[in-house]
């Protein structure tokens, strides 16, 4: 592909792609390993001791067994996803690390920091970060025209989906989507995680004299948002060391608070509704589940009087500042808040080990669009986009 990046001090204006040398799954490993998402780094979780060098031992391990298969030349790769959490379809290939991404959330700095080590050590990327941009139908093009071929690889995942993959080796074909991408920026709908670690990485290598390579790259799946529409969807907080009793009584002091009767199938779309009027947070406890809403108003002024304005309509923003932080006195670490994106999970692990799970209803399109139109960012793990592409269908490794 032309090099349509920051070359010679020239800034990039959209993204640069260009095709990579992949390790897949092979062809009789793809039900058992890539039905279940199995990845080398599939025991990061929450806990990161060792991780680095266990991932590259599992990767050296599948790449002799034959597990994973060498590509025979560099690609760019159409992948598309049906299934009960969604569709979507796009183009998977190498994004320069210069590209114009708009980051909308903030990260964890030492979750970052451990990915960064993962990769390092590993010398391979991660899941595929979730970009989403928006075409003018070339891209598109290329990718309904090779869907009506037969895929290199199929499968169906463990969660209902089903996965597909397509390899794209043609130069002209490459040449006609890299014009297309280096022409706008992409969102970066998921892995903003992996995307600083990979910067911060880059630096590293940068720094110890290695120079440009495979690093300056990360492994992305580029969805066109004008033909397949990103989900969004909130992450919850579990509180695992809030006391409910004490939380309950400071909430009423400052928000509504009303019982919900029912399960979880009934609480969520009364938060949904609810919050299309109000603020409007559910906290499940082993207590039962209740409904806040209506927050004071000198609470908010007061918690949120050092947040940009154009973040005060953000009921995530008035979560951590005014519940969390003003009213809780959580402390905003990763040991004392941790990030669910099922509600269910959240509301099982409250209840099974205590604390406090706090469910959110889903951010509005137009408060997302103004809040990046200002140039702000959410707090991290405000939104999950997805369903995100499949983690290792196509692993790239820094030995392309």
């Amino acid at each position: 592909m032309p090099k349509t990046g920051r070359t010679a001090g020239k800034v990039l204006t959209g993204v640069r792609v260009e095709p990579f040398r992949g390790w897949r799954v092979a062809p009789e490993r793809l039900r058992d390993l890539a039905g279940r998402y199995a990845t080398p780094w599939g025991q990061l979780g929450d806990s990161w001791d060792g991780v680095a060098e266990e991932t590259a031992n599992v990767l050296r391990s599948w790449q002799r067994s034959g597990t994973l298969v060498r590509e025979n030349r560099p690609a760019v790769y159409a992948y598309e996803q049906t299934g009960p959490h969604g569709a979507q379809r796009g183009v998977l290939a190498s994004v320069h690390l210069d590209s114009r991404l708009l980051p909308r959330e903030d990260v964890i700095p030492e979750r970052a920091a451990a990915i960064a080590r993962v990769m390092g050590t590993g010398r391979l990327n991660l899941d595929p970060l979730l970009l989403g941009y928006p075409g003018t139908g070339t891209v598109s093009a290329h990718l309904d025209a090779i869907s009506l071929h037969r895929p290199i690889a199929e499968v169906l995942g463990s969660d209902g989906q089903r996965h597909r993959l397509w390899r794209i080796t043609q130069p002209a074909v490459h040449a006609e989507i890299a014009d297309e991408l280096a022409r706008v920026p992409a969102l970066i709908a998921d892995g903003h995680h992996r995307w600083v670690a990979a910067r911060q990485l880059r630096r590293e290598l940068h720094a110890a004299g290695d120079g440009p390579g495979p690093w300056d790259f990360v492994e992305a799946l580029l969805v066109d948002t004008r033909r397949s529409q990103i989900r969004i969807s909130p992450v919850h907080r579990v509180l695992p060391f809030v006391d409910p009793w004490s939380a309950m009584d400071a909430a009423s002091r400052a928000f509504r608070v009303t019982r919900l009767h029912g399960d979880i199938t009934e609480w969520l779309p009364t938060l949904r509704q609810t919050a299309g009027r109000t603020v409007a947070f559910a906290a499940v406890t082993e207590l039962g589940a209740f409904l806040l809403t209506d927050p004071h108003e000198g609470l908010l002024a007061d918690a949120l009087r050092c947040v940009p304005a154009g973040l005060h309509n953000l009921h995530v923003v008035v979560l951590h500042h005014a519940l969390l932080g003003a009213l809780w006195g959580v402390p905003d670490v990763p040991e004392e808040i941790h990030y669910e994106p099922s509600p269910s999970r959240a509301v099982r692990r409250v209840r099974e080990q205590g604390g406090v799970a706090v469910l959110l209803a889903p951010p509005r399109q137009e408060d997302l669009r103004g809040v990046l139109a200002a140039g702000l960012r959410l707090p991290r793990k405000s939104t999950a986009f997805g369903a995100g592409p499949h983690p290792g269908l196509v692993l790239r490794t820094f030995d392309d």
